[in-house]
């Protein structure tokens, strides 16, 4: 009797213990082998490095007040964002077309769980999205080299850390791995 207790126990720990991890209670793996990975959809901006900035924000971030020169910086920005609407309505068809057809192949390849053709399809796509980037890499030197010639020392630092973090913030984001592997946990059940 003391054996179907203690047995029911170490069953029941176990089924706990796997449903706060999001496991199944028939003891398989949540992530090896039985599940399928997702992946975040391809974003042919994030991808290409379109970004625009704020003047608002960006004083608030570089804590300019009342400088004779925030209506040199405003103009800077502006003009910058402008080129980069510019540059993304005249390429606009070519972008569209190729964040679908990279979404689609991505979605085949993953059903296939083909991970060379994956990373070949982000290398066409990289390399179809090279000439629109060296563009965007232009504008953005520029606008660094307006800015730099009315910041302070310490204003533009603080500059290329705000333009390093919403750099940053166009990375595609790892998916999650489910908790709950073969590493770590209780043993011996």
């Amino acid at each position: 009797m003391k054996n179907v207790a203690l047995l029911a126990i170490i069953i029941l720990q176990v089924g706990l213990a796997n449903a706060q991890r999001g496991q199944p209670p028939n003891g398989s793996q949540g992530g090896q082998g039985g599940g399928q990975m997702s992946m975040p959809d391809f974003n042919v901006e994030n991808a290409v490095g379109i970004l625009k900035y704020k003047p608002k924000k960006v004083f608030k971030k570089l804590k300019i007040q009342a400088d004779s020169n925030i209506l040199a910086i405003a103009t800077f920005i502006t003009a910058y964002n402008q080129t980069i609407d510019e540059i993304h309505v005249a390429n606009s068809d070519k972008l569209d077309d190729l964040e679908n057809i990279v979404n689609t192949k991505r979605k085949d390849a993953m059903a296939n769980r083909d991970t060379q053709a994956m990373r070949n399809i982000q290398a066409e796509a990289m390399q179809q999205l090279a000439p629109i980037r060296t563009q965007l890499i232009i504008v953005e030197q520029n606008l660094n080299f307006e800015l730099k010639q009315v910041l302070t020392e310490k204003q533009y630092k603080k500059w290329e850390k705000y333009q390093n973090s919403k750099k940053e913030g166009l990375k595609p984001q790892e998916p999650a791995m489910p908790s709950g592997g073969r590493s770590g946990g209780r043993r011996g059940f």
